[in-house]
């Protein structure tokens, strides 16, 4: 069996677009901040501002 690492296969998939920052980190059981490293660490250049991560940790409410 293949030992698999943490996060390339995730990080992958949010680089080419395919699922969010959130999510990549979700399905890689990390932290935002820990997918955020990562991908720092394997010298990927993100154009995710801090706004951005704001937003996706809090959404905004929706008043019904």
């Amino acid at each position: 069996m293949k030992k698999r690492y943490v996060g390339i296969t995730e990080a992958k998939n949010y680089i080419e677009g395919k699922i969010t920052l959130s999510h990549a980190a979700k399905q890689a059981n990390l932290t935002l901040w820990d997918m955020k490293k990562y991908l720092i660490e394997k010298s990927y250049k993100s154009y995710y501002s801090l706004e951005d991560l704001e937003r996706e940790i809090n959404p905004p409410q929706t008043v019904s």
